[in-house]
């Protein structure tokens, strides 16, 4: 409790001393405790801005800087905590240097203050101010000893308030390049920064005699932190004999620094492979907490590096810009890089990336990302880019300005119709597409004409429709694409017309109807030949049509019908050999012969029996025989005839035949049947032949009729 009394009591009563370097501590401390207020919310990955790190500079929530290695283990960075910035911050800089003042957050190396007793403890010379000059040769590179702002370290006796700002000893040391903080400056800290680690520091401790102030001695101020009280300075010191950690400070002029990069964040996350697709997005880094940096500082022995383009400067977003470089640096980690800027905004990094490595010289190519219109600058340099938290080195910037122009875009693509089949008319081919910043437009095959109109046709076939967009003003076309679309052949099919003929008669014509004609079209359009089977018998016969399949915009089929040939209408005439008459007695059978008008073959195949009378002839009473039919009436049977008219009929399956017999006893001569428009004496037919059609012979004929119409 009283070693925190005390701190504050000497805070206050520095207001009262004559010290710069005390009223410097509370003015800068109180400037960062404001800067930290408005602390910015959020920045970018990369950075050229580094006066990101002002704020909350010397404040718990400074930022870290990663800035050279730990000397035995090149491979490790180091972090630093930013303590001042632009000759603000608990440690001042010259007036005429602006700079980034860091703080080693971790101890560099471990050392005792003095081993020689004999030098107490003057830092000038001493272990400790040699141990540091040897760790600046092996923690830093060339680069970052040239980027850093040499401090002078006055002599400064002990004081009772923790004000001591200079070294221990009879002798200031001058122009160094890093150096353990003094008993004053490790006291503007916020205790979370000294916290991190112990440290010596580079003031002296209190002296045995009051009177001997100004008598070096054996006491060194340090920080310690194996107490309840972290960050704790012991200004009345402690033995330069002990071993201890050694955490330094370090200037970095604003002039050295190219740019910033974010830990995690930045150039490692950013940069695709290298190569032509290496530029990526640099995104939105959150500063709302302590944020941690790697800088890429400029490296003079790099700046004979040149590059130009091989082009215009005019290039489409998402197309290649050929680059040529000269006098790049060869090794594992040494690149050409490049940044994009807008250029409203030259100082705000859009992409980021590495297109060649370990190239001297050569040509390379880089991708402009998609989506960007304007005016842009290209910044291409020399890099030894060196992972995630080491320093980075960079030659000057060679600037290139771009037009970069965007290609109009395909909203929705057209799409092909499906199941497009002949009809005689015009059809869409497509469902239309649509573009963005342009018109999209159409044509059909290699010679067609581009028009904003969606492609129609006509006739079957398979069609290749073209589509492009044409850029509005500002953007240009987009390549031309195609899709294919088919109208198929309709189908037609030949029939043909069923077609009838009676026995004898000429063929008539052979006709078909065609079905599937498209609207517009005739029968010419479709060639075919149509035929019958041979045959003049009764009966059906098949009708063929045949052509080819393919005919213009149809596929053809084609089918069969029935020619049918008919006996017609079926007429049986009758004949005998007594001429109409019989005379009981006479001895003489009865033949009458009968004929079919057609087919005669079949009169004795359709013979059903006959009647005199209504009565049935029987076998007995007369015989059938073929010969068209002879029907032989035995005389045994007609002399029981009774004298007079009687009625034969003779029937067959599609007809029958009528004729009417005079029996009587007439002497002498007998007479005959009478012919066939004779007359009796009366003029009534005494005995005709004939002709008569049956009921069922009708029959026949109107079916046949019918089944040839349908």
């Amino acid at each position: 409790m009283k070693k925190t009394i005390r701190r504050v009591i000497s805070l206050a009563a520095s207001i009262s001393v004559v010290s710069s370097i005390n009223i410097a501590i509370l003015s800068n401390r109180a400037a960062s405790v404001l800067a930290s207020e408005s602390k910015q919310d959020s920045s970018r990955s990369i950075i050229f801005d580094h006066s990101v790190l002002k704020d909350g500079s010397d404040t718990k929530d400074a930022d870290i800087v990663y800035f050279g290695n730990l000397g035995d283990d090149a491979k490790t960075a180091v972090p630093y905590r930013v303590i001042g910035y632009d000759r603000t911050g608990c440690v001042s800089n010259d007036a005429s240097y602006r700079a980034v003042v860091l703080y080693s957050d971790i101890s560099l190396f471990n050392s005792k203050f003095n081993e020689d007793p004999a030098k107490k403890n003057a830092y000038h010379e001493s272990t400790l101010h040699n141990a540091v000059k040897d760790y600046t040769k092996k923690g830093l590179s060339e680069q970052e000893r040239s980027a850093i702002l040499l401090k002078d370290l006055p002599v400064s006796l002990y004081t009772e308030n923790y004000g001591c700002g200079g070294v221990a000893g009879g002798w200031p040391v001058w122009d160094q390049l890093m150096w353990p903080l003094s008993t004053g400056e490790a006291t503007g800290l916020p205790s979370e920064i000294r916290a991190s680690e112990d440290t010596v520091l580079c003031s002296p401790g209190k002296p045995d005699d009051p009177n001997t102030v100004n008598v070096p001695n054996n006491l060194i101020a340090c920080i310690d932190n194996s107490g309840t009280e972290k960050g704790r300075i012991i200004n009345d010191g402690v033995d330069i004999g002990n071993d201890f950690n050694v955490r330094l400070g370090v200037s970095v002029k604003f002039s050295n620094i190219v740019m910033l990069s974010a830990v995690s964040e930045g150039k490692g996350k950013v940069s695709g492979e290298t190569g032509s697709d290496a530029l990526k997005a640099v995104e939105d880094y959150d500063l709302s907490g302590i944020s941690s940096w790697k800088m890429t500082l400029n490296d003079g022995s790099r700046n004979k590096f040149r590059a130009s383009l091989n082009g215009d400067g005019t290039v489409e977003a998402g197309k290649k810009l050929s680059i040529s470089y000269e006098n790049a640096k060869s090794g594992a980690n040494e690149f050409v890089s490049v940044m994009l800027f807008d250029a409203k905004a030259p100082d705000r990094v859009l992409y980021y990336g590495r297109i060649a490595q370990d190239s001297v010289s050569g040509t390379a190519d880089v991708t402009i990302p998609s989506g960007l219109y304007g005016k842009y600058v290209m910044k291409i340099y020399s890099e030894q880019y060196n992972g995630e938290k080491l320093t980075d080195l960079a030659s000057s910037f060679v600037c290139i300005d771009l037009t970069v122009i965007q290609p109009a875009s395909v909203l929705e693509s057209p799409v092909a119709l499906d199941g497009l089949v002949y009809n005689g008319k015009e059809q869409d081919l497509i469902i239309p597409g649509c573009a963005v910043n342009g018109s999209m437009k159409y044509r059909i095959g290699e010679d067609g004409t581009y028009s904003e109109n969606a492609p129609k046709a006509k006739n079957a076939g398979e069609y290749k429709v073209y589509y492009k967009v044409f850029g509005n003003d500002g953007f240009v076309d987009i390549e031309e694409h195609a899709i294919m679309v088919t109208i198929s052949k309709a189908h037609v099919m030949v029939t043909p017309d069923n077609v009838c003929k009676m026995i004898g008669n000429d063929d008539p014509a052979l006709t078909a109807t065609l079905n599937g004609l498209a609207e517009g079209d005739n029968a010419d359009v479709i060639s075919y030949t149509i035929s019958r089977v041979a045959g003049e018998d009764e009966g059906i016969y098949q009708i063929n049509t045949d052509g080819k399949k393919d005919q213009g915009n149809y596929e053809v089929s084609f089918g069969t019908g029935a020619f049918t040939i008919e006996e017609g209408e079926i007429i049986y005439t009758i004949s005998d050999n007594m001429k109409g008459s019989y005379n009981i007695g006479c001895k003489k059978d009865l033949v009458i012969t009968v004929k079919r008008n057609v087919n005669d073959h079949k009169t004795f195949e359709n013979y059903k029996g006959s009647t005199i009378d209504g009565k049935e002839v029987t076998k007995e009473q007369g015989t059938a025989q073929k010969g068209s039919l002879i029907l032989t009436l035995k005389s045994s049977y007609l002399d029981t005839l009774s004298e007079g008219k009687h009625q034969i009929k003779v029937s067959f399956s599609d007809g029958e035949a009528l004729a009417t017999i005079n029996v009587g006893k007439v002497k002498g001569k007998s007479k005959s049947l009478p012919k066939t428009g004779d007359v009796s004496r009366d003029n009534t037919p005494l005995a005709t032949m004939l002709i008569v059609s049956s009921i069922a012979g009708v029959a026949v004929v109107v079916m046949t009729a019918k089944k040839r119409h349908e």
